[in-house]
């Protein structure tokens, strides 16, 4: 009887995933995984000024510092305000009615704004989705994400609950139930290839490690590839689908 696989890739943003129950079907999942947030803070950027607005600014400053120490010099807020340079005529934000901020509920007037481009996201994404059957239940795209997330979370669990002491664990490789195996295989990139199978199945060892070779010469050798980003290659298409077909023969 022949065997018809399903492959997927993960990546850190969600995408949408690949069915996971199935009738007597192997399914191939590939997750990746990468150290660097997806979103970042950015610093505020930096105004441009000439040397000579630099020094005129700088003149105008130890200037203005004397003028409002001293007791003889008098200057009514209108000619402060001519004779300063543009960027000390900038007053304080104004509070807020009440000393509450409206949007917030804030009390004691206008407070920074939390960081919001600071968040950093680990969780598995898809990046691949191919399915080589018909016929299996569909999940919802929500259920796709969990899939991705959860699973990426366990991974990562697993690598550190080792009974043997002083052990280094690469996590979760074989997850056995019933009507199923789940194989996982992740490269030193923290790419993570995941098959699930019968659990008579053989061979899933080389099916990951080849499947693994072709994403290389297809995916990352393309200098068009963007990493973490959905994969779009013919190329990888159809030597995969050969891949497939030999090992389903």
């Amino acid at each position: 009887m022949a065997q018809i696989f399903r492959l997927n890739l993960f990546r850190n943003s969600q995408q949408s995933s690949s069915h996971l129950f199935f009738r007597n079907l192997p399914s191939l999942f590939i997750q990746s995984y990468s150290t660097e947030p997806l979103f970042k803070s950015r610093p505020a950027p930096v105004p441009l000024a000439n040397p000579r607005e630099q020094k005129e600014f700088e003149e105008l400053v130890r200037k203005n510092q004397g003028s409002f120490t001293s007791d003889s010099v008098q200057m009514d807020e209108e000619e402060l305000l001519s004779s300063t340079h543009p960027d000390l005529r900038k007053k304080p934000p104004p509070q807020f009615e009440g000393d509450k901020n409206p949007e917030t509920g804030e009390i004691g007037g206008p407070k920074q704004e939390p960081l919001i481009h600071g968040d950093w996201s680990y969780a598995g994404g898809l990046i691949y989705q191919k399915d080589f059957s018909e016929g299996l239940n569909k999940l919802t795209s929500n259920e796709y994400l969990v899939l991705a997330g959860t699973f990426h979370g366990v991974h990562a669990i697993t690598s550190k609950i080792s009974p043997v002491r002083n052990a280094t664990s690469s996590g979760l490789e074989v997850l056995e139930a019933d009507t199923f195996k789940l194989y996982c295989y992740q490269t030193l990139t923290g790419t993570k290839f995941l098959i699930i199978a019968e659990p008579t199945h053989g061979n899933i060892d080389l099916l990951l490690r080849r499947t693994y070779d072709i994403y290389c010469d297809y995916v990352m050798k393309n200098p068009f590839y963007t990493p973490e980003m959905p994969i779009k290659s013919e190329l990888f298409d159809s030597n995969l689908a050969k891949l497939i077909k030999q090992v389903s023969s």
